[in-house]
């Protein structure tokens, strides 16, 4: 591959590497680190929407309105809907193992 050893050198000192297209493109790590910043914001933000519109939705005073705003909300991204989807799954494992044990006893001491 020509020029490798170029990318090479430079991904070393930290300086910029080229783009797997072979573009040309150069990111240095602090744009890398900061891209990757974004993506957790977002990624938590989404999270925290998310929790906030199941917390809502569970307390059974939604309108119809605020139910189609919520289905308007998971249908913004495939993150958005994907989330929604863990979070309720996760809850549903967490009510399975904090209940009682079949067949066993109620008593928590």
């Amino acid at each position: 591959m020509a020029g490798a050893p170029a990318v090479q050198r430079c991904a070393a000192r930290g300086i910029g590497v080229e783009a797997a297209s072979g573009g040309g493109v150069m990111i240095d790590e602090s744009q890398r680190d900061a891209d990757s910043g974004d993506a957790h914001a977002r990624a938590d933000a989404i999270r925290e929407g998310a929790v906030r519109w199941l917390l809502w939705l569970r307390t059974g005073e939604t309108t119809e309105h605020e139910l189609d705003a919520f289905r308007r909300w998971r249908a913004q991204s495939d993150e958005h809907a994907r989330t929604v989807r863990e979070l309720i799954w996760m809850w549903a494992v967490l009510a399975a193992i904090g209940g009682p044990e079949r067949g066993g006893s109620t008593r928590t001491h």
